[in-house]
């Protein structure tokens, strides 16, 4: 479980914007939205394949933070005077 853990953080901070990078204005609005929706797909393929249920209990976590934030990204962006 311990290699498993290890091994999806590492994946995942190479994945996933730095918090540093996006306070900076390194990314514009569409930029992070299409992460976003990458992190969305990520999400949704490993809860597809985890069979442990601690790592179930994980998916879900995951999924659910991973819609949350792509739902935002989106409400943000359809506001009036938003220019990405």
């Amino acid at each position: 479980m311990a290699v498993w853990s290890d091994w999806f953080n590492k994946l995942w901070d190479c994945l996933v914007m730095k918090e540093e990078d996006i306070l900076e204005g390194s990314y514009n609005d569409y930029e992070m939205v299409e992460q976003a929706k990458k992190e969305l797909e990520q999400a949704r393929n490993l809860f597809t394949r985890v069979e442990d249920p601690d790592m179930v209990e994980y998916a879900v976590y995951n999924l659910k933070a991973a819609e949350k934030r792509f739902d935002y990204l989106i409400k943000r962006l359809k506001k009036p005077g938003n220019t990405g």
